[in-house]
């Protein structure tokens, strides 16, 4: 889970590491990334950003005071998401982070990833964030999907490539779901955007659609900022790590461009052109709109990628399912997926 250990208690001892980690990077902070900090501390801690008055810390007085290796590795995952609204990389915030993060022993994909794009290894980086993020990690366990991924490349993580007409029968019998109910209204979304339903090449891979289900209960539409409070709020209430690392990768694909999005060169049939974005955070409340689904995920009883069966609920009202999950009754955006 992103930023589930630390609470507003550690946020004074929070606060001196990321002041002291800056300080040693020796790079100035661009607007938005002081503006994350701002918003970061201010929502999910109850505390404002001001560094100018706090004291200096090491490594060794973080690592005493927490002995939870959780809090430890949301420390370093946070400055990595400084790393990742910037491109390039910053060589000294880099640097700072490494060092802290060896002196704290901690080690996750999130800090192997960035490695790869600080040395400019895009294609690399971008190939091990579709394998190691959680729908990556789903579609290597399943036998029918190596396959695919043997002929097409990481790309088949993402992107239907063999016609599956079975598989693109039960989504598209979504639309016989009663009205207002979860199942007609991610088949209202899907029809909407005209991206295809799984099953049917050229559209997303089903096992990347299961985050399709969560965009509709969260009400986050389908934009390269709705893709990334999508991913903040899967990250906040996923137990998995690498529900994280897809979070981060999010942030580096739709805000610095730092991956490529949805590209395997390597693949005989990969799309000569691919979109590229860039600025979603950006924009004026786009960050404090992410803030809140950090916030709103954190509270989430249930875990959105974890032994849930979302054709099971399609028939429920869509209300309801947002109540169970505690979320507003028109999602954290309203008037997305809805009739």
């Amino acid at each position: 889970m992103f930023f589930s250990s630390l609470q507003q208690v550690d946020s004074s001892l929070l606060a001196r590491a990321v002041a002291s980690i800056l300080r040693e990077s020796g790079e100035p902070l661009t607007a938005l990334q002081q503006r994350w900090l701002t918003v970061v501390f201010r929502q999910l801690l109850g505390t404002e950003w001001d560094p100018i008055s706090l004291r200096p810390v090491t490594p060794f007085e973080v690592d005493q005071r927490w002995p939870e290796a959780t809090k430890r590795l949301e420390l370093i995952e946070l400055l990595a998401s400084l790393e990742l609204l910037c491109n390039p990389i910053p060589p000294g915030l880099h640097a700072a982070v490494t060092h802290w993060a060896a002196a704290l022993a901690i080690e996750s994909d999130s800090l192997l990833l960035i490695r790869d794009l600080a040395l400019h290894h895009q294609r690399r980086a971008t190939r091990a964030w579709y394998r190691l993020s959680w729908f990556g990690q789903q579609a290597l366990a399943k036998t029918s999907q190596l396959s695919e991924l043997a002929g097409h490349g990481v790309m088949a993580i993402a992107l239907t490539f063999e016609p599956d007409p079975r598989e693109a029968s039960r989504w598209r019998g979504l639309a016989d779901c009663p009205p207002g109910s979860l199942g007609r209204s991610l088949f209202q979304l899907l029809d909407r955007e005209g991206v295809g339903f799984p099953g049917e090449p050229g559209a997303t891979h089903p096992t990347l659609a299961l985050h399709d289900w969560i965009h509709v209960i969260t009400g986050c539409p389908v934009s390269p900022l709705g893709e990334i409070a999508t991913a903040a709020y899967i990250a906040a209430a996923s137990r998995s790590s690498a529900a994280t690392l897809a979070f981060l990768g999010t942030i580096s694909i739709f805000e610095a461009s730092l991956l490529d999005y949805h590209v395997d060169l390597s693949a005989p049939d990969c799309p000569a052109e691919m979109p590229r974005y860039s600025g979603a955070l950006s924009t004026p409340g786009a960050v404090e709109q992410v803030a809140q689904a950090i916030q709103t995920g954190r509270l989430c009883p249930i875990d959105p990628l974890i032994d849930v069966d979302y054709f099971q609920h399609a028939s429920e009202c869509l209300q309801t399912v947002r109540q169970r999950w505690q979320l507003p009754p028109e999602g954290l955006w309203s008037g997305v997926g809805q009739e």
